[in-house]
């Protein structure tokens, strides 16, 4: 068998001594250092990069905007139920998010890909055909409202419901389209006047409320209308200049065999990183981030760095006291002092010591805990809310030579490391607060309805009036006296039962 390697790639570096705990920082250092615009980060585990997206985003949030990233997951497409767990469907938003991303050549900034070598393999669908599966709306464009719902159903596969409150569903209401694009973070409202876009704004999916505007919208297919005979790994939707980033590559060669070896006597699959490496233009660049100091396979002729990192744990040297109760207490504290007074000394150095909260309220007890202590007077840690839970020293991690310790609070206060779990900032209708929502479909001539500004009133249906602006179908309501209001149909938050 032979192994895939780079020995005949001009810009490949290994680095090795890069502890796990660092090794999102690290990469995120590498990627500030590349003049590549889009980046694919290759682990052997998907739940490994969800620890990495989370990282990776709030190191942006930290240090940039000057190196702002969009961070997108690769996950494995698979056949989605739009009535599926979140989990489930959520992995492919963002599958198509990235997707999508890759294919719009206005797209901005830094992209980091993270994904595993079986998601990067996977068939997907030509760019071609994904581009035919995408709707695209805008202001002012005409379009037939009606047709327009029958192409999200029969094209795209999506589902019509009474009132759009997660991704894959539309909703029609008299002029207005309410829809969720599988490939966006919220619904949004398209506001028709007559047969031509009127207007276009997001809307939070609990109370139904309009947000902002935009101009235009990109609604993506459904994993069943995306198929299609011929398919390709996403390779063929990456640019010309790419940095390839592989996290612990010798683990990567033991858990996928299949992608780094071909037989001897047959020519490298296109499902394979050889035929990645002599197929991709020169000008990709490739890094490799291992914590052993040894070479591999794939590496085996590149320069390597030696990079000094080291994980940082507090509570190493009570792992075998016996202590209990308040004495385990005091114990804990005083080596959570020293542990202090160590940061200090490393800040006192010229480095920069960062400490990732989960909530306001660690932060306010961690900065009780130091303002206690006398002999910490000065120290004067970055805080930051960040779902980062390890910690570790890197040196040399800012252009100026200082090196970065980031501490998350779980190791601070004695806590096992929790998974967070990605953060896709989708938004969700949120089931505490929906409870009082008007179900529109269920309104009947006569119904009883509170409005939130004017009180009590009678549901008497639609009507549609004429101004100056045209046509507009709107809800009639009747308050005492025989008053008549009449509600836009986008305000119908302002109603409940």
């Amino acid at each position: 068998m032979r192994f895939a390697s780079l020995a005949s790639h001009p810009t490949a570096t290994l680095y090795t001594g890069v502890v796990p705990e660092a090794a999102a920082a690290f990469t995120y250092k590498l990627v500030c250092q590349s003049s590549a615009r889009v980046h694919v980060v290759l682990a052997h585990h998907y739940r490994l990069l969800e620890d990495f997206s989370n990282s990776l985003k709030a190191f942006s949030n930290i240090f940039g905007p000057e190196k702002a990233l969009q961070v997108h997951l690769l996950p494995i497409l698979e056949e989605v139920d739009l009535d599926a767990e979140h989990q489930s469907l959520d992995a492919y938003c963002e599958l198509l998010k990235t997707l999508s991303t890759l294919k719009d050549p206005s797209s901005q900034g830094t992209t980091l890909i993270l994904t595993t070598p079986e998601a990067f393999f996977q068939k997907l669908p030509t760019p071609e055909h994904f581009q035919k599966k995408e709707l695209k709306l805008s202001c002012g464009q005409s379009q037939d409202l009606k047709t327009l719902a029958n192409h999200l159903m029969q094209d795209l596969a999506y589902q019509q419901r009474s009132i759009c409150e997660e991704p894959g569903y539309f909703a029609l209401r008299g002029n207005l389209l309410d829809v969720y694009p599988l490939n966006a973070d919220g619904p949004y409202r398209v506001d028709f006047f007559d047969t031509q876009i009127d207007s276009i704004r997001s809307f939070d999916p609990t109370s139904q409320r309009s947000l902002e505007s935009i101009s235009s919208l990109s609604i993506l297919a459904n994993a069943s209308a995306l198929k299609s005979k011929d398919s390709v790994s996403l390779n063929h939707y990456l640019p010309k200049n790419v940095h390839w980033v592989l996290q612990e590559p010798q683990l990567l060669q033991e858990e996928f065999p299949r992608f780094f070896q071909t037989p001897e006597t047959i020519q490298a699959s296109s499902h394979s990183f050889q035929f990645l490496i002599d197929s991709r233009p020169s000008g990709d660049s490739w890094s490799g981030i291992q914590k052993a100091r040894t070479g591999n396979d794939f590496f085996s002729t590149q320069p390597t760095v030696l990079i000094h990192s080291h994980a940082l744990s507090l509570y190493d040297s009570l792992s075998g006291s016996k202590l209990i109760g308040l004495d385990r207490f005091q114990e804990e504290a005083q080596v959570r002092k020293a542990f202090f007074q160590k940061l200090f000394s490393w800040q006192k150095e010229g480095n920069r010591v960062h400490i990732f909260l989960h909530k306001a309220q660690e932060q306010e007890r961690l900065l009780e805990i130091l303002e206690e202590d006398l002999e910490l007077a000065g120290f004067k840690p970055d805080l930051h809310i960040a779902p980062i839970t390890s910690a570790f020293f890197l040196p040399d991690f800012f252009e100026t030579g200082e090196s970065y310790i980031g501490i998350g609070i779980d190791m601070l206060f004695g806590r096992k490391a929790r998974h967070v779990g990605p953060s896709h900032g989708r938004k969700r209708k949120q089931a505490s607060q929906v409870d009082h929502l008007l179900n529109f479909s269920q309104l009947t001539k006569g119904d009883y309805l509170v409005h939130q500004d004017h009180g009590i009133c009678i549901y008497r249906g639609l009507e549609t009036l004429s101004s100056k602006y045209g046509k507009e179908e709107l809800i009639a309501l009747e308050f005492e006296d025989s008053i008549t209001l009449h509600l836009k149909l986008q305000d119908i938050y302002l109603l409940s039962p």
